[in-house]
C-alpha cells in the first residue's frame, strides 16, 4: 500500500483535536524485505465512514492488522483518541473500543447461533445514542430493544449448502437465508456466470423450498431486471447494490468531472 493510495488520508501533519479519532504517522510494515504497507498517514475523524479499496495484495488486511495490533509496525505510530497505542496488545486496544470483524468464522460450539452473534455485542463498552446500528439515533428505544431484534441471516453459496438447505434454515436462531449468486455459480461450475440456466434454476428452486418451510429468502444483484425477477420468484429481501461498488462508481464519476474539466 503506497502513499499515493491513501484516499482516506490527509497529507501533512494535523494537530490533535477531539474530531480526530484515529491517526497513523508513517505506518510501515516490512516482511523480510517485502514492504506490504508503506508510510501510511491516516486521519480519521469521528463519525465518518471510510473505505479502503485495492486489489489483492495491496496491503489492506495488513493495514487493518496493524491498526488493531495483530501485527506490530516496522516503523511509525498509531494514535487512537489522541493516545499512542503503537505498543499495546490487541486485547487492550479492543477494550479501548478499536475493534474489527474477521472474514474467518470462529464460533463457540456450545452456544446457539443467536448467542454467538450476541457475544460480540456484550463486551464492556460505552454507550452511543447515535451509532450506525440505530440509524444514527433515529430508532426510538434502540438501547432497550436491540438485543431482542438481532436478525441472523445465513449465506448459502455452495452446492453442498443447497443440499442441506432445509436443515440450515431450521437451525434455531436463523431468521433468513441469503443466496449468493456469484459464489453459487462458481460452486456449480459456472464461474463468473450467475445468469447461466443451471444457476438460475438452482436459485429459483431454493426460494421455493424456503417458502415451503416459511423461511424468508434474500439475494443480491446489481441488475434491475434480475432484481424484479427474483422478487417475482418470492425473494423477500433483495440487495440491489453494494456500498463498495457504489463508492467506486461515484469516485469514478467525480474523478471524470475533474479530468474532463
Amino acid at each position: 500500500m503506497a502513499k499515493t493510495c491513501q484516499e482516506c488520508a490527509t497529507r501533512g501533519l494535523l494537530r490533535m483535536s477531539d474530531e480526530l479519532i484515529l491517526e497513523t504517522e508513517d505506518l510501515t510494515k516490512d516482511f523480510a524485505g517485502f514492504v506490504a504497507v508503506n508510510g501510511v498517514n491516516l486521519r480519521v475523524r469521528r463519525g465518518t465512514i471510510h473505505a479502503l479499496i485495492g486489489p489483492n495484495g495491496a496491503g489492506k488486511t495488513t493495514c487493518f492488522n496493524l491498526l488493531t495490533k495483530f501485527l506490530s509496525p516496522t516503523r511509525g505510530r498509531i494514535l487512537f483518541k489522541g493516545d499512542d497505542i503503537t505498543d499495546m496488545e490487541p486485547a487492550a486496544v479492543a477494550r479501548l473500543g478499536l475493534v474489527r470483524s474477521f472474514q474467518i468464522s470462529a464460533v463457540f460450539p456450545h452456544m446457539t447461533v443467536i448467542e454467538n452473534v450476541r457475544i460480540a455485542l456484550q463486551r464492556a463498552r460505552g454507550v452511543s445514542v447515535a451509532a450506525r446500528a440505530s440509524r444514527y439515533g433515529r430508532v426510538q428505544g434502540y438501547l432497550t430493544k436491540a438485543n431482542d431484534e438481532i436478525c441472523v441471516l445465513v449465506q448459502v453459496e455452495t452446492r453442498t449448502a443447497l443440499d442441506q438447505l432445509e436443515a440450515i434454515a431450521k437451525v434455531d436462531g436463523v431468521d433468513g437465508i441469503f443466496i449468493g449468486p456469484s459464489d453459487l455459480a462458481a460452486s456449480l461450475g459456472r464461474l463468473g456466470n450467475p445468469q447461466h440456466a443451471d444457476v438460475q434454476n438452482a436459485m429459483q428452486d431454493a426460494v421455493k423450498r424456503l417458502k415451503a418451510i416459511g423461511k424468508p429468502a434474500g439475494i443480491l444483484t446489481g441488475n434491475e431486471d434480475e432484481a424484479r425477477r427474483y422478487i417475482e420468484w418470492g425473494y423477500l429481501f433483495v440487495a440491489v447494490g453494494a456500498d463498495v461498488g457504489l463508492l467506486a462508481r461515484n469516485a469514478d464519476a467525480l474523478a471524470k468531472k475533474f479530468k474532463n474539466g
